[in-house]
């Protein structure tokens, strides 16, 4: 046998159960225990005390041998009797916890569920063969939380199993120093403090970064250190942090935190490091499932939009349960953005962050410097439209406060409901950033704003229509290039001023005479009549068209 010193403290976390609370909380819990005996519902409740025991009282039995039920008296008399503490089952008066706290007797509260006999078993193994009994919680420990991973991990269960195995709070840091996940914040230490406030009280998380780099990364995964958290952390009486060092592809990740009471020993347990080499190591293997699974969901995510588009959607059901698997709602209207931008290193990853960051789950393919955004969309036209502009506003707004010298322009096409119309939105977003390219204000154009170009777009694919653009402007546009005589922007002057020949002049600033000459040359070089109404009707129509076409 191991029979070596077991403090109050070792009990409290190896032994005791989950859900124990120390009545008083500044006693001593170096204390050592040399035996634990639970009360007996007939008389004598303690057969024999030598001291040093620790007693396990359940009060409904007390009550049975003295109705009154006097639990101040009793601990006054254990406390006599020498015991190095109490462990009580049942509701304790406030009696009784000054009692324990004048006559400087630690005093715990156990579970109501739980087995006073088991708990009497457990210490007594702890104190018999320390050694193995830690081995065993160990080895218990890392099959939970193998289960955990096998059940699909998570943060949240592995630090609740660290909690439920130390009777300690237990946190997991990031490597930013921002509290992730955290496990027995409540149990009447944290009641009315929020983890934003827990945030803002830990310590510059620069004082860990400097001991784990200075560590050396094949032993840091083993080490565990304590961290003064200091006086403003709000827990009660946690002062103190067991620390490990979460390692991930030998590169540090994060942190995992077990706090310690003020009245814990100096130095750290058995249990203690166990519990944080251990949650450092469930930890990490979430981490790096996670980013694998991260991983390949980007890559999955990257394809499956240019895979959509690119073809025919025969089985629309098909497609949306695909895309659900990968977090997409495609039975919900969506509208297409089309994106350029210069100047803004490493696009268009900090425009996908953006996005992340506003929880934006938009489908996006990246193609020539543009990029193709297929968003979440209003069910109604005119709401979607302002939902649309005022998102991409603000988009804009962040991404030019993170690079002051980017330049950004989007395009917005109409929502959408079926996937067959992807590809229209698409080609709406598309003229919709040429048209914001050529003449917009503003960094965003939504289609709706295009007026009569929402209808030209539409004529574009026909082949006619270019035949139409082409026999009617190709002499002109070919004169122009050839002699540089500007006939194409007079002829836009003239239809912008309504055929006022003195508003045109002006426009141009250029004298009637000239302007009447370049009139008649257009006249000649397009054989139109510029007096007949339908004649000039269609040239008008084809400049609408070019505009479409360069």
């Amino acid at each position: 046998m191991n029979w070596t010193s077991t403090s109050l403290a070792d009990v409290y976390h190896l032994a005791l159960p989950i859900g124990t609370e120390l009545v008083t909380p500044d006693a001593n819990l170096e204390v050592a225990v040399s035996w634990a005996c639970c009360s007996r519902p007939s008389p004598p409740a303690f057969p024999s005390l030598e001291g040093g025991e620790l007693a396990l009282i359940n009060i409904e039995d007390l009550r049975v041998l003295d109705h009154t039920g006097n639990l101040a008296y009793v601990i006054r008399r254990l406390q006599e009797a020498q015991l190095s503490g109490i462990v009580m089952q049942g509701k304790i008066d406030l009696e009784a916890r000054g009692s324990a706290i004048r006559h400087g007797m630690p005093l715990f509260a156990v579970p109501e569920d739980a087995q006073l006999a088991q708990v009497e078993r457990d210490i007594i193994r702890l104190i018999v063969d320390r050694s193995a009994f830690v081995l065993q919680r160990a080895t218990s420990l890392q099959r939970e939380l193998n289960q955990i991973m096998l059940d699909g991990g998570g943060l949240e269960p592995i630090a609740e199993r660290i909690h439920h195995v130390t009777n300690q709070p237990f946190m997991v840091l990031n490597d930013a120093g921002h509290i992730v996940t955290a496990s027995g914040l409540v149990s009447g230490q944290a009641t009315g403090w929020s983890k934003l406030q827990l945030q803002a009280a830990l310590p510059n998380i620069m004082e860990l970064r400097s001991w784990a780099v200075s560590q050396p990364i094949d032993t840091l995964t083993g080490m565990v250190r304590i961290w003064d958290l200091g006086p403003r952390f709000p827990l009660r009486a946690c002062r103190q942090a067991a620390v490990g060092a979460v390692v991930v592809t030998d590169r540090i990740q994060g942190y995992c935190l077990l706090l310690r009471s003020e009245s814990d020993p100096p130095v750290l347990s058995p249990i203690e490091e166990m519990a944080v080499t251990q949650g450092a190591a469930a930890v990490a293997l979430d981490w790096v499932t996670r980013n694998a699974v991260g991983e390949a969901e980007k890559r999955m995510r990257a394809s499956f939009l240019d895979e959509l588009l690119g073809s025919n959607i025969t089985d629309e059901q098909a497609w949306i349960r695909r895309g659900h698997a990968l977090g997409y709602d495609l039975e919900a209207p969506h509208a297409a953005w089309m994106m350029e931008a210069r100047h803004i290193p490493d696009w268009p990853l900090p425009m996908l962050e953006v996005l992340e960051t506003l929880s934006v789950m938009a489908l996006s393919s990246f193609r020539d410097q543009s990029l193709l955004l297929y968003c979440p969309a209003h069910a109604d036209a005119d709401s979607a439209t302002r939902q649309a502009k005022q998102l991409a506003l603000n988009v804009v707004e962040r991404l030019g406060a993170a690079h002051p010298q980017g330049q950004i322009r989007i395009g917005i096409g109409s929502p959408v409901t079926a996937l067959a119309d992807w590809l229209q939105s698409q080609q709406q977003a598309w003229e919709s950033l040429r048209a914001n390219k050529r003449w917009g204000t503003t960094p965003v154009t939504h289609f709706e704003e295009l007026g009569l170009y929402r209808y030209l777009t539409a004529l574009r694919s026909f082949p006619e229509t270019k035949d139409f653009y082409q026999s009617t402007l190709s002499t002109l546009t070919g004169f122009d290039a050839s002699y540089e005589a500007e006939l194409l922007e007079t002829l836009d002057a003239f239809f912008a001023c309504n055929g006022n020949i003195s508003q045109t002049a002006a426009y141009l600033q250029v004298h009637r005479n000239t302007l009447t000459y370049r009139l008649n040359r257009i006249a000649d070089i397009t054989q139109i009549n510029l007096e007949d109404a339908d004649a000039r009707f269609g040239l008008q129509l084809a400049l609408k068209l070019r505009n479409l076409y360069h």
